[in-house]
């Protein structure tokens, strides 16, 4: 098993972690673990980046990590998205840095402002790539608006042009409440989600082609500048309300991540989210029921599994499914053998690679030296890695 390590240094201007706290922790993890990528960002201290491409050997490659449809407006003017009654998407204020205000995928400006970040801030580090994160709309925790969006005239036009009808999907949702207008007919991990009514199904599905669509065209001017591109997804199942394909962006990338964060309290968490798009709903029929037990794992072993296979067996991409190995009593309560157990069912997927998310700095070691001595997983089971018995 290959790793990615992914560090938060803070939002664009509220600094983390010193240059020699990342040094060192980069260090540590190295020695034990048989790393591919470093994944980092994106606070404005580019000191931090240039050191860490100092010491990272050549098969080690260093890609940042990048806000796209989010955390932008703060450093530069950007149209924020709106519902499909025309009202801005209220934001989700994790920390200093993360508001989860998300913005508009169609609008130009905004297009050339992202481009304009990565150019005026980081193009002269040298990274080997960019790792797209916020590629998508706000979720259920924006309520029902969040995932009808964006609305503004220029994504109405787009779903206008493919025979959506706004005032048709608005006319659903006020005359029905929304756990019938967002009705699940069947999900498959492998075919994903089918609506019970044909006009939701159409806008969800346009949706998807609507982020694709734009976010392809962003792909395109970063590979234009010699960058590899990774790209942070939600776990599958939710993945389609929020406008993301995953199938279809697996073309458009080196590694997809999907966020399987079982026991994340926080967006992108399963069970944070799970649980918003319930109360959102107002009725469990729409949600899937993940298996969960009495230390907090949200969706076991198999539906991990299950999850997954599909995108490993596509070969579009390299697939790193994300676990969380930071530690924090309220949000992420994780532990050694959660860990081993999730990378376990990674390769049980058919999956080569992971990434240690979200924030290596604060991953205890003793998490990181448990899973160094049994890290290679070999049919399905983990075997004793002979570099630290």
């Amino acid at each position: 098993m290959k790793y990615t390590v992914q560090i938060f240094t803070g939002g664009w201007h509220n600094e983390l972690y010193t240059k020699a706290e990342v040094l060192e922790q980069i260090n540590q993890v190295t020695a034990l673990l048989d790393v591919k990528r470093v994944i980092i960002g994106w606070n404005l201290n580019r000191d931090v980046y240039k050191a860490v491409r100092e010491i990272l050997t050549a098969n080690i490659e260093l890609y940042l990590w990048f806000p796209v449809f989010s955390e932008i407006g703060e450093i530069k003017q950007m149209q924020v998205a709106a519902d499909i009654w025309g009202n801005p998407i209220p934001a989700y204020q994790l920390q200093e840095g993360e508001s989860f205000e998300f913005y508009c995928p169609t609008n130009a400006k905004n297009h050339e402002q992202i481009l304009r970040v990565y150019d005026e801030q980081f193009a002269h580090i040298g990274f080997d790539g960019v790792f797209l994160d916020k590629i998508r709309s706000q979720s259920f925790i924006g309520g029902v608006r969040g995932i009808m969006s964006c609305g503004c005239p220029e994504c109405e036009k787009w779903y206008s042009n493919a025979g959506i009808d706004f005032a048709e999907v608005k006319r659903i949702i006020t005359e029905s409440n929304c756990g019938n207008a967002l009705e699940i007919k069947s999900y498959s991990s492998s075919e994903g989600l089918v609506f019970a009514e044909p006009v939701m199904q159409g806008f969800i599905d346009e949706k998807q082609r609507l982020y694709q669509y734009h976010l392809a065209r962003i792909v395109e001017e970063f590979r234009s500048r010699g960058l590899k591109i990774g790209m942070d997804v939600f776990f599958p199942f939710m993945s389609q309300f929020v406008g993301q394909n995953i199938f279809q962006l697996m073309k458009l990338t080196d590694f997809i991540k999907p966020m399987m964060y079982r026991r994340t309290w926080a967006p992108a968490g399963v069970g944070f989210e799970t649980q918003a798009m319930s109360e959102a709903l107002g009725t469990r029929r729409c949600s899937v029921a993940f298996s969960g037990n009495e230390n907090g794992t949200c969706m076991d072993e198999t539906e991990f599994i299950d999850q997954l296979k599909p995108l490993v067996e596509t070969l579009e991409c390299d697939v790193a499914p994300g676990i969380e190995v930071n530690y924090d009593e309220k949000i992420v309560r994780t532990d050694g053998e959660y860990i081993k157990g999730s990378i376990l069912a990674a390769g049980q997927a058919g999956c080569r690679e992971v990434v240690l998310s979200w924030d290596l700095m604060k991953a205890p070691m003793k998490h990181i030296r448990q899973i160094s001595r049994e890290v290679e997983v070999e049919n399905g089971r983990f075997i004793k890695n002979e570099k630290n018995p």
